[in-house]
């Protein structure tokens, strides 16, 4: 029989449990259920800035691409998750590639990136419908990192640390300093 050594556990005090808002959809491929921002909670889960959970959702078969087209991010790492389906994405850096169940896509939009996401033709034509089935009823989500320690300001797709730089940072993409997609 082995002792209980309480120096190999430690103990936490759960701090809050946060309900997300409500979906809004990004482009045409994405109903998008925000769980945290970085104008909210963000603020306290350095270096986590923001969280948004796409669940799954029945889309017809179809021909027509669906997700969401060019657009800028400057400032922070962008990580997407697949838990089922597939993604297909490109960027002006020339990053670019699909990513299905079970894979993950890390973007660094660091001084600017142009980028689009959208399902790929395989997952657009995925059949009558899909099926999902949970073996329990939760999920839970663990994340861990070390904290920015510095200044955050987020407005639409950047994250800087003052207004100043998120207003240059609009007026670069508006140059087209981010690049393009060609």
């Amino acid at each position: 029989m082995s002792a209980f050594k309480p120096s190999r556990y430690v103990m936490k005090n759960l701090l809050r449990i946060h309900r997300s808002s409500g979906m809004h959809w990004v482009g045409n491929g994405f109903p998008v259920r925000p769980v945290f921002d970085y104008n909210g909670l963000g603020r306290e889960l350095s270096p986590f800035l923001l969280l948004d959970y796409a669940a799954p959702h029945p889309f017809a078969p179809g021909n027509e691409k669906r997700g969401v087209g060019a657009h800028p991010h400057k400032g922070f790492e962008t990580v997407t998750v697949a838990y089922q389906g597939e993604l297909e994405h490109r960027d002006s850096s020339g990053g670019g590639g699909k990513i299905g169940a079970g894979d993950v896509q890390w973007m660094t939009a660091g001084n600017g990136i142009v980028h689009e996401e959208f399902h790929s033709r395989d997952f657009t034509r995925a059949g009558d419908g899909i099926t999902v089935e949970a073996k329990t009823g939760g999920s839970l989500l663990v994340m861990d990192g070390e904290p920015i320690d510095e200044p955050v300001v987020g407005q639409g797709p950047f994250v800087m640390n003052s207004r100043t730089e998120i207003q240059q940072a609009f007026e670069d993409y508006r140059l087209g300093r981010m690049g393009e997609l060609g």
